[in-house]
């Protein structure tokens, strides 16, 4: 995908984010890029990152409707052969996490103690507050440590 392809992506995706309420008929289209079966290793991991940006962005209600999706997207790719893939599952596991702990949890149980492990070291450490506008309440989104964080109009990244 061209750079200017996945800037757009991420513009749209993030565009919606902040009080709006995204585009949900497009997390069919996301949760179907992270399919193995027909998608390229380089679709997969694109689909992982729009995504966890789009659980990062949207309120919960917009994403409510394809939780179940999403759950099955993300423990199919904690499967993946690819390591970028579950690399990126991972970060995407606790985006779904912020919005539907007790499935996150739920999910937990699907996956080998080894594979538990790796998601949890994947886990974000040191704290950044967002403001979820729906709950009233803040969620806590973190980085581990040697990452800085880069802002920019179209999204929130992280870098090592």
């Amino acid at each position: 995908m061209s750079s200017s392809a996945n800037l757009c992506v991420r513009y749209i995706i993030g565009s919606h984010g902040d009080g709006g309420s995204g585009y949900p008929k497009m997390l069919h289209l996301l949760v179907d890029s992270t399919q193995t079966k027909g998608n390229r290793d380089s679709t997969r991991v694109a689909g992982q990152d729009y995504l966890r940006l789009a659980l990062s962005a949207w309120p919960k209600k917009a994403c409510a409707k394809e939780a179940t999706s999403i759950r099955n997207a993300i423990i199919n790719s904690l499967k993946d052969p690819n390591v970028d893939v579950r690399a990126f599952a991972r970060l995407t596991y606790w985006s779904f996490h912020v919005h539907w702990e007790e499935e996150a949890t739920s999910m937990l149980r699907q996956l080998s103690t080894a594979e538990t492990q790796r998601l949890f070291n994947a886990k974000p450490t040191s704290e950044l507050k967002i403001e979820n506008n729906n709950s009233n309440r803040m969620t806590t989104h973190s980085l581990k440590s040697g990452q800085r964080l880069k802002f920019d109009s179209v999204s929130m990244s992280t870098s090592t």
